[in-house]
């Protein structure tokens, strides 16, 4: 794990540290190691995307595998006597990752997790933005669609007919809501003809990405069917 992407090259030479720190007290052993995780954590893979569903297989893999090895890491302080600030810390950075170490798990089972049309109507919602703001966000996002499909579809390992079932009806009703939503915005801003014609293409492109997303999750809930 020395070599891990996760682990940034100053923090290599963390291990050699605490061998050499054999005269510190549990508090300060867990103080390093803590501090060496979060700095970890920023430089992490499911730290830098936009969103959890842009991982691919690999990086979920490495981020499944950094997960567990900083878990086993804070195992280890969790029968010592450490300070109730301490103490507190480590109980909430354990949260923190056994959260991320759930999305991961959901993000190779539940193919309900991956829904482009809710990450784009939570740009619609943002009551702090002005129409035409909302409308660039989404033209901003549009173009992601193809990737973020094709990484559910070669992430996912689907075991349940009913979250795949529960993904097409969740998908269906965001193509009706993108549909008028989109239509109304380009109706109330004056986008010139050129944008216009970018961003209707993006969205045609977004709505092959989502149909075939849709298709593939029915058979998928047809297989797992049949196999009962």
């Amino acid at each position: 794990m020395l070599n891990s992407p996760f682990m940034h090259p100053s923090l290599r030479i963390f291990p050699v540290f605490l061998l050499l720190c054999t005269a510190c007290t549990p508090d300060q052993q867990y103080q390093m190691t803590a501090r060496a995780i979060k700095n970890q954590w920023r430089d992490a893979a499911f730290s830098k995307k936009e969103w959890p569903e842009l991982l691919t297989f690999s990086e979920i893999q490495s981020s499944e595998d950094f997960i567990q090895n900083k878990l086993r890491q804070l195992a280890n302080y969790q029968f010592k006597s450490l300070s109730a600030h301490n103490q507190a810390d480590l109980n909430t950075l354990q949260i923190a990752l056994q959260k991320v170490d759930t999305t991961l798990q959901k993000l190779r089972k539940d193919p309900t997790q991956y829904d482009f049309a809710q990450r784009l109507q939570a740009t619609f919602s943002q009551s702090d933005l002005s129409s035409d703001q909302k409308l660039r966000g989404i033209a901003r996002q549009l173009p992601l669609a193809g990737s973020y499909y094709q990484h559910a579809k070669e992430n996912l390992q689907p075991a349940d007919a009913q979250l795949c079932a529960a993904a097409v009806e969740r998908h269906v009703s965001g193509l009706t809501y993108l549909n008028r939503e989109i239509n109304l915005a380009l109706q109330q801003n004056n986008l010139p003809k050129a944008d216009r014609a970018v961003f209707q293409n993006d969205f045609n492109r977004m709505k092959l990405a989502l149909m075939d997303y849709l298709a593939w999750c029915r058979s998928q809930a047809f297989e797992l069917r049949a196999k009962e």
